[in-house]
């Protein structure tokens, strides 16, 4: 699927329950995309770098600590 960037509805949630949510919407055909990233490994992390990409067949987010980037990321993809 390929939607114009104008009808592209794109939020991060962070969840009760400390994970982060990246939902994406697009065309009225299309369906919304949810991908669920686990934050436990960056609880303490008070500054994040949030990276989000999507094709027509992927959607992909990584979580990172600004402030220490050596302690690592959590990293997710949906593929429909």
């Amino acid at each position: 699927m390929e939607t114009p960037y104008d009808a592209v509805l794109c939020s991060l949630e962070l969840d009760t329950d400390g994970s982060i949510r990246f939902v994406r919407t697009g065309a009225a055909d299309e369906p919304v995309r949810v991908l669920r990233l686990d934050r436990a490994p960056l609880a303490d992390a008070h500054n994040l770098d949030v990276a989000i990409s999507w094709s027509a067949t992927e959607l992909t987010a990584t979580i990172s600590d600004r402030d220490d980037p050596a302690r690592g990321s959590a990293q997710a993809t949906l593929r429909s």
